[in-house]
C-alpha cells in the first residue's frame, strides 16, 4: 500500500507546472544634470556681443519644427517654418531654452537677441559662459541628426507594479530607464494596447512632435448671408502629444539633453457636447480640457525616458472601443522615448 501511494505522489508532483519567473522590477532614476544648468546666479547681468553665422550653427532646416499627426487614417508630416527671425533668431531661443531655461524670465534686464550680424545676450557671467560653451555645442554638432523612438501605451494602473519609484517632473512624473529591463516587463507593450510607435528624426536643436488623436468638428457660429445664416464650422482636437527637441550635453558629449513635454487633451462629453439654440440655430460649445507632463532628461545609449499622462478616453477609438458603451477600468497612458541613433 505504501508503494502504491508512492508512484501516486511521484506522478501528482510532475503534472504540477513549474511557478512563473517573477516579473523584473525596474528602478526609474532622475535624469543625469545638464552641461548647461547652474543654479541661478542673482549677479549683476553683463552684455557680450557674438559674431556668428548661423549656418555655422544649425543645419539648413533647423529652425523648422517638424510635425507628425497620427490618427484613424495616415497621418501626415510636414515642416512650419520660423518666425521672421530666421536661423538667427532660432540661435536666439535655443539659448533662451536651454541655458538655465527658467532664469531669463526672473530679470528683465536679462535678454537674448540678434542685432544685425551680432548675437547680444545680456545675462550673469556665470550663465554667459555657459552660454559660449552652448555656442560651442550647436558649432560641433551642426551636422548630427537625432533619432527619437516614441512609444504611447495604454496600461492598467496595476501594470505599474513593476515600477519601483517613478520620480517627479513638471506636471507629473517621469525617469530615466534602461531599455533591457524595460523590455522585459509589460511595460514594453505587451499588457496594453501600442496606440502608436513612431520614429521622429531631428536635426540638432529641432523641435519635432507626434499627435496621436482625433479631431472634433462642430458649429462654432453662424455668418450672416443675406437672409440666410450660414454655418462656421471649427475644430478642436483630444488626444495626446509629444513635443521633442535635443541637443547634445556638451560639445564631446555622447549623450543628449531632450526636452520633452506630453500634452493630454480630453473633450467632455463625447460623442454629445454642451450647446445653446439660439432662434432655430444650434451653437455648440466643447469643454476640454488639458494637462501637461514635461522636463529635460540626459539620455545615453540603451536608455529610455518614461513619462506618465493621463487616459485621454476620446481616442480610444482609435483602439476600437469608442461608442461600445462598455464600461471599463481607468487606465493610463505611457509615453516611452528611446533615443533609436545620433548621426
Amino acid at each position: 500500500m505504501k508503494h502504491t501511494w508512492s508512484v501516486l505522489l511521484l506522478l501528482a508532483a510532475a503534472c504540477v507546472a513549474p511557478a512563473p519567473r517573477p516579473e523584473p522590477e525596474i528602478s526609474p532614476r532622475p535624469s543625469e544634470p545638464s552641461a548647461f544648468r547652474i543654479p541661478i546666479s542673482y549677479r549683476e547681468p553683463e552684455t557680450r556681443r557674438y559674431r556668428i553665422k548661423a549656418e555655422d550653427l544649425l543645419a539648413e532646416s533647423s529652425d523648422f519644427t517638424l510635425r507628425l499627426d497620427l490618427g484613424a487614417g495616415d497621418g501626415s508630416a510636414g515642416a512650419t517654418p520660423a518666425p521672421p527671425a530666421g536661423a538667427a533668431g532660432a540661435v536666439a531661443r535655443l539659448i533662451r531654452d536651454f541655458p538655465v531655461p527658467e532664469s531669463w524670465d526672473e530679470d528683465p534686464r536679462r535678454t537674448v537677441y540678434v542685432d544685425g550680424e551680432d548675437l547680444v545676450v545680456r545675462h550673469a557671467p556665470e550663465v554667459l559662459d555657459l552660454v559660449e560653451r552652448f555656442i560651442e555645442t550647436l558649432k560641433s554638432k551642426r551636422s548630427v541628426m537625432l533619432t527619437l523612438k516614441a512609444r504611447f501605451v495604454s496600461l492598467r494602473p496595476d501594470d505599474l507594479a513593476v515600477l519601483e519609484h517613478l520620480p517627479m517632473v513638471r506636471g507629473g512624473l517621469g525617469g530615466i530607464v534602461e531599455t533591457r529591463a524595460l523590455q522585459a516587463t509589460r511595460l514594453a507593450g505587451n499588457a496594453g494596447w501600442i496606440l502608436t510607435a513612431s520614429k521622429l528624426t531631428l536635426f540638432h536643436g529641432q523641435k519635432g512632435s507626434i499627435r496621436i488623436g482625433s479631431n472634433y468638428a462642430y458649429i462654432a457660429g453662424y455668418a450672416k448671408n443675406g437672409p440666410v445664416y450660414d454655418p462656421k464650422p471649427a475644430l478642436e482636437w483630444a488626444g495626446v502629444e509629444l513635443k521633442a527637441q535635443g541637443v547634445a550635453n556638451g560639445p564631446g558629449s555622447d549623450r543628449w539633453l531632450v526636452s520633452l513635454s506630453a500634452t493630454s487633451r480630453e473633450i467632455l462629453g463625447i460623442p454629445t457636447v454642451p450647446f445653446v439654440v439660439i432662434g432655430n440655430r444650434l451653437h455648440e460649445m466643447p469643454v476640454v480640457t488639458e494637462s501637461r507632463v514635461e522636463g529635460e532628461f540626459v539620455l545615453g545609449p540603451n536608455q529610455a525616458v518614461v513619462l506618465l499622462a493621463p487616459e485621454v478616453k476620446s481616442i480610444r477609438g482609435i483602439v476600437g472601443t469608442l461608442g461600445s458603451g462598455a464600461v471599463e477600468p481607468a487606465r493610463v497612458t505611457l509615453i516611452v522615448v528611446e533615443l533609436d541613433r545620433a548621426e
